[in-house]
């Protein structure tokens, strides 16, 4: 589906009805990655409607040439959201980059949000990050001999398990969406920093923040420093997991961290929080 934001279209899918949670891809990705790892959840439980959507750029929904900066993102994005949604009450979770933007949103709509969920989120800029190093914990040579191209074998070296899933995963879902986004168009943009504080306000609502302990892209460090910020956070660093935590690593743990930032959202909402 598309709809229009005031000033971009924005391509997304829908599934399920109720409460509604939208997800933010990472970058340079598209939704066609996130929704495989957040659909397993909904195999027995109901009542939410999920949104995922490709961001300014990326997957099917272009650019604008008023988007010079993240603020610019967040504002695309957040106008989107009031579009969509129409003033109802909604979750939201970003991987990667997306979670920095999911960052900006959850200050702009603060009242209005069920909870935020921040899976491997990016910090910015991202010579201030304090990654661990490179770390393999499986390598199935049969598996990664299948990396063929230079993106594959770029994308390879994230893997902390690099046995047939990843490699899968990478073949099949990661670089085919690679090849949709508008480089030209991100670059400029996505380097730069907010020009506010998104965390000035505490953040009320039930929120999860999970990190991969051997993510060597966007580390788990930085993002310990959030906590203070986030009052009903769970968070969680899982080993034996890198940057494609939830995608290919560690998924039965990440379903079920999902699975309780859901149940924790639905108590609020019926205790009337």
């Amino acid at each position: 589906m598309r709809a229009s934001s005031p000033a971009v279209p924005i391509h997304y899918t829908s599934h399920g009805s109720g409460r509604a949670l939208v997800v933010l891809h990472g970058l340079p990705l598209d939704l066609s990655c996130v929704e495989p790892s957040f659909e397993p959840v909904f195999s027995s439980l109901d009542g939410w409607r999920r949104i995922y959507l490709d961001l300014p750029g990326h997957g099917a929904s272009p650019g604008a040439d008023w988007i010079h900066s993240n603020d610019d993102m967040a504002d695309a994005v957040g106008d989107f959201l009031e579009a969509l949604l129409a003033g109802q009450r909604f979750a939201l979770a970003g991987q990667s980059y997306g979670g920095y933007i999911a960052r900006a949103l959850a200050h702009r709509f603060a009242e209005q949000m069920l909870g935020l969920m921040l899976w491997v989120p990016s910090q910015y800029p991202r010579e201030t990050r304090h990654p661990p190093p490179r770390t393999v914990l499986h390598e199935d040579p049969a598996a990664t001999s299948r990396l063929s191209s230079e993106d594959e074998q770029q994308y390879g070296r994230l893997l902390v398990i690099q046995g047939s899933e990843g490699v899968t995963a990478i073949q099949e879902l990661i670089v085919p969406a690679t090849k949709h986004a508008d480089q030209t168009f991100l670059g400029p943009v996505t380097g730069s920093k907010f020009s506010f504080d998104p965390e000035e306000t505490p953040f009320p609502h039930p929120t999860l923040i999970v990190c991969g302990r051997q993510d060597m892209l966007v580390g788990y460090r930085d993002q310990l420093e959030l906590i203070e910020r986030y009052p009903r956070a769970t968070v969680a660093i899982l080993d034996y997991a890198g940057h494609f935590l939830g995608m290919t690593e560690e998924n039965q743990v990440f379903r079920l961290l999902v699975a309780d930032w859901l149940r924790r959202m639905e108590a609020a909402t019926a205790d009337g929080a």
